[in-house]
């Protein structure tokens, strides 16, 4: 799938979560990247640049948002439902839960 930059503008700025994992934006400006579904104010689109990992994106010198946390979403990793007592004794999330959760989100 490829995307123009200005789709990817356009669901940057509707924060649309089900673009999470197809594309990362760089705010050069700020030297964060973002999910596109992060909730901070939108950028201006002069100072932002789209890259497909993040390993691209941190080559460009950029660190990952506090806000949106992509790294966390890349390692599967979901700070609301690690804070869930499970039941059995479990202290995370069955994987086949998490999946399910991720893709209602």
């Amino acid at each position: 799938m490829t995307l123009s930059r200005e789709i990817m503008i356009e669901i940057m700025a509707t924060s649309d979560r089900s673009y999470d994992g197809k594309f990362l934006v760089g705010v050069m400006t700020t030297g964060i990247y973002c999910l596109p579904s992060c909730p901070a104010r939108t950028p201006k689109p002069e100072n932002i640049q789209f890259f497909s990992s993040e390993l691209e994106a941190q080559s460009k010198g950029l660190r990952a948002c506090k806000r949106c946390r992509p790294s966390d979403f890349y390692q599967n990793f979901d700070p609301d439902l690690d804070t869930i007592v499970w039941p059995n004794g479990a202290d995370f999330a069955p994987e086949f839960l998490r999946s399910s959760l991720r893709v209602a989100a």
